[in-house]
């Protein structure tokens, strides 16, 4: 006996992903999706004290903007 297409439809939505897969990080400067390889600046006196950026280009952009 097959079940109703409306359970597997229900089993199927009960699936959870990840929140990487769901919305992927981002840039802190243009906010593309990241890359494997990406850089991270770390400074404690901040709030949040960890950035990331999709390339140096970026994350020099962004240190040039907060220093002014």
């Amino acid at each position: 006996m097959k079940k109703p297409i409306n359970e597997d439809l229900e089993a199927f939505s009960r699936i959870k992903l990840p929140q990487s897969v769901l919305q992927p990080i981002r840039c802190d400067m243009c906010s593309k999706p990241l890359p494997k390889r990406h850089i991270i600046h770390k400074n404690i006196c901040q709030e949040p004290p960890e950035h990331k950026f999709c390339s140096k280009e970026c994350k020099d952009k962004w240190c040039a903007q907060h220093t002014k």
